[in-house]
């Protein structure tokens, strides 16, 4: 299964190759997602549940997302008192989400709304800094049922 239900919407940057502010660029396959890791929470298809994001890696993260206009990966933590979490801190199967709305507060947290569409498994980490972003293979429901 491949990615392609979760392409971006039309008009938007490729996932491949894109730049960011101050001129930094982040260049992820297609099959890769931004991930954004949860200390407490867990995200399933179908379910729309409210976020909020304040550690520097994860508001890079949600803005690189939202900015490609590309569905960010989910991913609970395994400690949820690490604040920088790496491969090892992170369970190896995650949800697909779609950012619904993003809103910044003063103190530079993002708040978002985001609606898991379909679990993944990680395949592979592909980078860490500034935010983590992961090669991915989706998880068909259907045949896992049969």
């Amino acid at each position: 299964m491949s990615l392609e239900a979760l392409e971006p919407k039309s008009g938007a940057e490729p996932q491949a190759a894109s730049q960011a502010k101050g001129g930094e660029t982040f260049s992820l396959p297609p099959d890769a997602l931004i991930i954004l890791p949860l200390r407490t929470t867990v995200i399933f298809p179908g379910t729309v549940v409210p976020l909020t994001a304040g550690r520097p890696g994860s508001v890079r993260a949600l803005d690189e997302a939202v900015r490609r206009e590309v569905p960010i990966g989910v991913i609970a933590q395994r400690d949820p008192t690490v604040d920088e979490p790496g491969p090892a801190d992170l369970y190896g199967v995650g949800t697909a989400a779609e950012v619904q709305r993003l809103l910044t507060a003063l103190d530079g947290q993002r708040m978002v709304v985001a609606r898991g569409r379909q679990r993944f498994q990680v395949i592979e980490y592909l980078q860490e800094k500034p935010f983590l972003a992961v090669r991915v293979t989706l998880v068909d429901e259907k045949a896992r049922r049969s």
